[in-house]
């Protein structure tokens, strides 16, 4: 994975059968570490979102969670001091 990563949560949805819905945006610098996120076929994400889910669902005490990611090239977003303050790095 590239250096130069954020995750942004967009929203978390609960639904009435104690699952949730988190939609999640993912960072990146450059339109090559894109495809470096995301991988062959969608493999790396896909992988990714596999091993997370479950990890949320325990650790909430959830029956179900399910992550949909979107990767969103932005240039010199750790220097973007709004994209920080909403990421939670600066006060």
């Amino acid at each position: 994975m590239p250096h130069e990563l954020g995750v942004r949560i967009e929203t978390i949805e609960e639904h009435p059968d104690n699952t949730w819905t988190v939609n999640a945006t993912i960072l990146v610098n450059r339109p090559s570490q894109k495809g470096m996120v995301i991988g062959n076929k969608g493999r790396t994400l896909r992988a990714m979102r596999r091993a997370a889910e479950p990890e949320i669902a325990e650790a909430y005490g959830l029956d179900g969670c399910k992550i949909v990611p979107f990767v969103r090239v932005e240039p010199k977003w750790f220097k973007n001091h709004f994209i920080l303050k909403e990421l939670g790095y600066i006060g």
